[in-house]
């Protein structure tokens, strides 16, 4: 949420731009780690299971935690720790565009340090 927060004070300073922010998203889509691999990375499922699941999608709605539970493969709290996973493997948005070139890294630290001096000063 603080990360949202900040790429709008960003695009609000003319930083960066919402079009950079959209690509910044989807970058940091293509960046995430599929669940299916993070349950084969953390020997969770075979690749047979992981096909099976991805085969079974394709006639179901389901996502592929769900439809992993409902063929018994996987258990609803082992999909929320991958769920976890997946989210701390996300990277951030001020970091995708920093790699996406939108801002230098210096430049993202100065602004970074003053969002936090400004937001700091509100705090009684």
């Amino acid at each position: 949420m603080l990360q949202e927060v900040f790429v709008q004070y960003l695009q609000d300073r003319g930083e960066v731009t919402g079009d950079d922010i959209l690509a910044a998203l989807e970058y940091r889509r293509e960046m995430t780690p599929p669940i299916g691999k993070l349950a084969l990375q953390e020997r969770l499922l075979t690749v047979k299971q992981v096909s099976r699941v991805l085969l079974a999608q394709c006639d179901s709605r389901l996502l592929f935690g769900q439809q992993a539970v409902e063929l018994g493969f996987l258990s609803p709290g082992q999909v929320d720790e991958l769920l976890e996973l997946q989210a701390r493997s996300r990277p951030g948005l001020p970091t995708c565009l920093v790699e996406l070139g939108f801002m230098t890294r210096d430049r993202m630290k100065e602004c970074r340090e003053e969002f936090i001096r400004e937001t700091t000063a509100l705090v009684p």
